[in-house]
C-alpha cells in the first residue's frame, strides 16, 4: 500500500514537472526576449 501511494505520488510529481517545464517552454516561445537568451 505504501509503495502504491508513493508511486502515486512519484508519478503526479512528474506529471506536475511536465506541466511546468511545458508553459515555461510556451513562455519562453511567446516572448520576444528568447532572442536575447540565444544570443547571451
Amino acid at each position: 500500500m505504501y509503495f502504491a501511494i508513493a508511486f502515486s505520488s512519484l508519478d503526479f510529481l512528474f506529471l506536475f514537472t511536465d506541466v511546468i517545464v511545458t508553459g515555461f517552454m510556451n513562455f519562453l516561445q511567446l516572448n520576444p526576449a528568447q532572442s536575447l537568451f540565444y544570443t547571451a
